[in-house]
């Protein structure tokens, strides 16, 4: 408790410290809305969820603003922009802002395969074909060329296995 407002004191502007708020932002608010099916969240939940990532982003701007070059206050948006139920072209902004910082880099990528997964704003055939084009993109070695497992991880999470017919099957 407490160790935020130290952190603040003693080195405003860190941008390290503008980035752990910033994820600290999102993951208070997924907190309150849990990672329940959304038929089994509150109003209550999702009106303070709500509330909570449209107050968030005054600080997630400060990250992306305090670090240039870096892939990780997009990959940040990109979780504020599925919880907010963004635009496609928001979502696509963040995705190129941060391909921009670092073109391989996993984190950023793999929030862009949850956000294109069918449950939330895209389908299976898009999420699949996204992972596949990255990993393929990827240079030899690079933990992205894993990324398919990250699309398959998020569809077994909707499927039960042997239960239904896809793109995995």
């Amino acid at each position: 408790t407490g160790w935020l407002d130290d952190w603040h004191r003693k080195r405003p502007g860190d941008p390290d410290l503008a980035l752990v708020a910033a994820e600290l932002e999102i993951d208070r608010a997924w907190e309150i809305r849990t990672a329940a099916r959304a038929r089994h969240v509150s109003r209550e939940q999702f009106q303070a969820f709500h509330t909570l990532l449209r107050d968030a982003e005054p600080v997630l701007r400060t990250a992306a603003d305090l670090n240039p070059g870096d892939p990780v206050p997009w990959r940040i948006l990109i979780a504020h922009a599925m919880g907010l139920g963004a635009p496609r072209p928001v979502f696509e902004e963040y995705l190129a802002r941060g391909r921009e910082a670092d073109p391989h880099h996993l984190g950023l990528h793999a929030s862009a395969v949850q956000y294109l997964a069918q449950k939330w704003y895209g389908s299976h055939a898009e999420m699949f074909e996204f992972a596949e084009s990255a990993a393929t993109a990827a240079p030899e070695g690079s933990p992205l060329r894993g990324l398919p497992l990250h699309a398959v991880t998020e569809y077994a999470v909707e499927h039960e296995a042997g239960s239904k017919r896809g793109p995995v099957d």
